[in-house]
């Protein structure tokens, strides 16, 4: 039990020095990096999610997915984990499954308004669904009610907020 205490600092140093290796696009090291991380705290989530974003970049869907899993099962909660692993699913075509992995998102972490802007975007993308500007059954199960700040995700994405949301339920 000692030893998985004495471990939890060096492991999160690690997965520092693996963020900073990212940051100067030294990509082999900071994969070396994160796995180095997790080797000493397997339990340690945000080092796995550092990991599927480096794999996701790297367009290495499988592992991606399998690391967003682990950072799912070790924090249920965690909304990065879910934004991901949908935009993973809508990369390769699997509208559906990104739907369901964003309506599972909202369930477990409420408001969140990158949730509703992935299952409006999964909706839309079917090519059955186009022509006819349906949504997603999923969709259609949410009312919009907004976290009690933007998510900064939606910043990135130059989503507008919750005022942008309107009309969609």
């Amino acid at each position: 039990m000692q030893d998985a205490v004495a471990n939890k600092p060096a492991a999160e140093t690690w997965r520092r020095l693996g963020i900073l290796r990212r940051k100067e696009d030294r990509l082999a090291e900071a994969e070396a990096m994160y796995l180095r991380a997790i080797e000493r705290d397997p339990s340690l989530a945000e080092a796995h999610y550092n990991l599927g974003n480096l794999y996701f970049a790297l367009l290495r869907y499988d592992p991606a997915a399998e690391e967003y899993g682990k950072v799912l099962n070790l924090r249920a909660d965690h909304a990065g984990a879910y934004r991901n692993l949908g935009d993973l699913h809508m990369e390769q075509g699997r509208y559906e499954a990104a739907a369901q992995v964003w309506s599972r998102g909202l369930r477990l972490v409420p408001g969140e308004v990158i949730f509703y802007y992935g299952l409006g975007q999964a909706g839309g993308a079917r090519p059955d669904r186009r022509s006819r500007g349906q949504l997603s059954p999923l969709l259609a199960e949410w009312k919009f009610e907004p976290a009690a700040s933007r998510h900064p995700a939606a910043t990135r994405r130059g989503i507008g907020g919750p005022a942008a949301m309107k009309g969609w339920i």
